[in-house]
C-alpha cells in the first residue's frame, strides 16, 4: 500500500507540472506504513553448509569476519576505509566507521582476532580485506547456491551474529552497541522475537522451582 501511495503522489505531482490540476489530492491522504520485515538469519547448519562450498580463504575470511563482527556490508572494506589502522592488536578490538560516519569499537572474538593477525603478520596483506563490493557479492550469492542455502543479502550475515548474541543472552543494550544502532529501539524492532523465545526460556525455568 506505501508503494501504491508513493506511485499516486508521483503521478498526481507530474499531473500538477502540466497544469492539469491545481493541488495533489493524495496529500490529503495518511500514506500507510508498509507491515515490517521478517528478519531472515542463518541457521548453524546452513552456516556450516555455506562455508563448506568457499573455496578462496580470502573469501572465508572476509565472510567470517561479518559474521563475527555484525559489520555492515561496507564497513570491512577499503572504501569506508577499513584499513590496518582500524585494528588495535593489543585491545583486540577493531573500529568500524558506520552510519553517517560514526564510528564504533567491536571487539574481536578468538575467531576474528585469528583471521587479521594472520592476514597482517603471516600473510602480509596490505589491507585487511581488499575486495570490491560488487564483486564480492556476486560470489557470496554464488556460494550459497553452491551450498543449497537460500539466496539472502550480505546482511543477513550481520543479523544472524545481532540475533546469535541475543540469543546467548547478551544484553539488548549491549548489542545495540556492538551493531552500531543509533537507537535501542532499531536493535528491538529487529530482535524482539529472538528476545521474546529467550524470555520464555528463563521464564520457564521456575517450572520446577514452587510446585
Amino acid at each position: 500500500a506505501a508503494t501504491e501511495h508513493r506511485t499516486l503522489k508521483a503521478y498526481f505531482n507530474t499531473l500538477m507540472r502540466y497544469n492539469y490540476l491545481q493541488e495533489n489530492p493524495i496529500l490529503a491522504v495518511q500514506a500507510p506504513k508498509n507491515p515490517p520485515k521478517d528478519i531472515i538469519i542463518l541457521s548453524d547448519n546452513e552456516i556450516k553448509k555455506l562455508f563448506k562450498k568457499i573455496d578462496s580463504r580470502d573469501y572465508r575470511d572476509l565472510f567470517r569476519m561479518y559474521l563475527h563482527t555484525g559489520a555492515r556490508r561496507g564497513e570491512l572494506l577499503p572504501s569506508r576505509p577499513f584499513t590496518w589502522d582500524s585494528v588495535n592488536f593489543e585491545r583486540h578490538e577493531i573500529t568500524l566507521i558506520g552510519k553517517k560516519r560514526v564510528p564504533r569499537i567491536v571487539p574481536l572474538d578468538d575467531v576474528a582476532y585469528e583471521i587479521v593477525y594472520r592476514r597482517k603478520h603471516i600473510e602480509g596483506k596490505e589491507l585487511p580485506f581488499k575486495f570490491d563490493y560488487h564483486f564480492l557479492y556476486k560470489m557470496y550469492l554464488r556460494y550459497l547456491k553452491a551450498a543449497k542455502v537460500k539466496a539472502t543479502g550480505l546482511h543477513t550475515l550481520r543479523r544472524t551474529y545481532g540475533s546469535k548474541l541475543v540469543e546467548s543472552g547478551v544484553d539488548i543494550f549491549d548489542v545495540s552497541k556492538l551493531m552500531g544502532h543509533q537507537d535501542i529501539k532499531v536493535t528491538m524492532q529487529h530482535y524482539i522475537q529472538v528476545n521474546n523465545e529467550k524470555q520464555h526460556r528463563a521464564a520457564s525455568k521456575l517450572n520446577k522451582v514452587w510446585k
